[in-house]
């Protein structure tokens, strides 16, 4: 492999170890490729034109980007890597950040029911206009946040720990524009200047507590920090966000995945507390490993890690020709390949009716694909949900500390999941959407050991949102959770699951373990719980 010296504008190569000698990089529009490319960002819309990508890694194999440690600070909205249709490709030792971040953080001075007062941290300029908060650099303007819901989170001013993450519309009062598609009213707000400090005047506004750090975070999630694109063996090693824009690191439908040394945290190098505006790490239809370790996840306006496939729906079939559509908002994911296994669902139930293989795909427009199959598709009903069965990685997390947020850490995966010797604030969340994001699929083999939960939530969370059925009566499966304490007694809620099993774990309380079992199955333990159990129909009748 040969060695090059990294610069600005080069063209990466095949076979290539790339080093950088100095100590900052800067990239503004004009130094960037651009790129309309939807695959390579999280949700281009219709609306967007693209965006520049200051390093983009395409078509290439053996390449390794080690930057020595250096700061590359980006001018304006940019894409800072793209790794696409690649195989063996290393990015490393490198901190990126943008000269203003995208979230506004303020102090809340003064509240009462219908206002908000806040005095806004320097480094964070705005603009107040019609009711409207503009934040802006000389790079860039955002004039969305009154368009649709925003973050406008609550961490503690000392402790930087997350206090609550409401989402909020501020610059109108269109009501039609407050309910969300999950359901829920969003608060609805204007913004005036008065002084030095902004005043937030509406109704139903979050109870947020006076002396709490209020953090607005801009609506924008179609870029990343680092998109990794249908590629393989790819490493991530040494690599901190002081404050990134979008999804932290997004591997879309890539086979081996490793994250060594991901950083996201707050010291005095941070432009703020927040060091993202979405997910930390959010992985969409991976293969092969996911290996995560020696990272730190702080400071996220969303999940910490959000591990998932996507369902789709089936539409109609021609003989071995089946016409699917995105079921949810996912529309520019890559979700399926040639040679996949899909699965088709009854209904909104996991009662498995068929299997395929997919032998073409083609796209007939922005929600619906043509797949050529391997056999006769059979006469599967409008709405029934398609898996890819080939989407499910195994998951390795070792050595990580997940902290200083509001949200969650999302596993949706049927591969072995496995995380040890780790320390948590945020709860671990078995999802099953069949409702809205359509997030896929149910895990089969997770074991949780050696962990540290410092959370008031269950510590475990399995939701999942299906109908069970008499042939399939729970999602998810096979979930150990062993030798982990817990600053509180508030340990399990489940419902639709089975095979749980809790043994050698303590709480900070020395009291019972509060479990909560929903319609569940089999649950075994060790340890002393005070069990709340909800049986399933098909129980109660027999």
């Amino acid at each position: 492999m040969k060695k090059v010296l990294f610069r600005k504008g080069i063209a990466i190569e095949s076979d290539t170890y790339y080093y950088f000698d100095k100590e900052l990089l800067e990239y503004y529009e004009e130094d960037t490729d651009f790129s309309d490319n939807y695959e390579y960002f999280c949700s281009l819309s219709e609306h967007s034109k693209g965006y520049g990508v200051a390093v983009c890694v395409e078509s290439k194999e053996n390449v390794t980007l080690d930057f020595g440690g250096a700061t590359i600070l980006l001018h304006g909205t940019i894409q800072p890597f793209v790794i696409a249709n690649s195989k063996n490709v290393a990015v490393k030792n490198v901190n990126v950040r943008y000269d203003r971040s995208f979230t506004t953080e303020m102090i809340l001075k003064e509240r009462d029911e219908n206002y908000l007062r806040c005095r806004v941290k320097d480094g964070f300029p705005y603009e107040v206009k019609d009711g409207r908060f503009i934040p802006y650099s000389p790079y860039f303007r955002d004039e969305t946040i009154d368009k649709g819901f925003v973050f406008m989170q609550e961490f503690d001013t000392e402790t930087l720990k997350g206090l609550s993450w409401p989402v909020v519309i501020i610059g109108s009062l269109d009501k039609e524009k407050a309910v969300l598609p999950w359901g829920g009213a969003v608060p609805m707000m204007l913004a005036y200047e008065d002084g030095e400090d902004v005043v937030f005047k509406g109704e139903n506004l979050p109870g947020y507590k006076v002396g709490s750090t209020l953090v607005l975070s801009g609506g924008n999630r179609e870029i990343s920090n680092l998109t990794a694109f249908n590629s393989e063996d790819v490493l991530i090693e040494n690599y901190r966000i002081l404050n990134g824009l979008g999804m932290g690191i997004l591997p879309i439908y890539c086979k081996n995945v490793t994250l060594d040394g991901l950083k996201m945290f707050y010291d005095e190098k941070s432009p703020g507390i927040a060091s993202n505006t979405a997910d930390g790490l959010h992985a969409v239809a991976l293969k092969g490993d996911l290996v995560i370790k020696n990272s730190v996840f702080y400071g996220m306006i969303d999940d910490a890690l959000n591990i998932h496939s996507n369902y789709y729906a089936f539409e109609s079939k021609d003989g071995s020709t089946m016409y699917i559509t995105c079921a949810g908002p996912a529309l520019t994911f890559k979700i399926f390949g040639e040679g996949d296994t899909i699965s088709v669902k009854d209904g909104h139930t996991m009662r498995e009716t068929a299997q395929y293989k997919i032998l073409k795909i083609e796209t007939v427009d922005k929600k619906t694909k043509k797949l050529t199959l391997d056999k006769e598709a059979l006469d599967h009903a409008p709405g029934d949900l398609i898996e890819n069965l080939d989407t499910n990685p195994d998951v390795y997390i070792e050595n990580c500390s997940f902290g200083k947020a509001n949200t969650h850490l999302r596993f949706q995966t049927r591969g072995k999941t496995v995380m040890k010797n780790c320390f948590t604030e945020m709860d671990l969340m078995f999802t099953g959407d069949t409702n809205y994001w359509f997030e896929a699929s149910p895990v089969n083999d997770v074991t949780f050991e050696n962990v540290r939960f410092e959370t008031e939530r269950a510590g475990v969370a399995s939701i999942p949102e299906f109908k069970s059925c008499e042939n399939e009566k729970y999602y998810h499966k096979n979930v150990k959770i062993v030798n982990c304490s817990f600053s509180t007694p508030n340990a399990i809620y489940a419902r639709f699951t089975d095979n749980i099993r809790f043994y050698d774990c303590k709480n900070d309380k020395n009291a019972p373990f509060e479990v909560t079992l929903d319609n569940c199955g089999s649950f075994m333990t060790n340890c002393e719980v005070n069990e709340h159990v909800t049986h399933t129909r098909a129980e109660k009748d027999e």
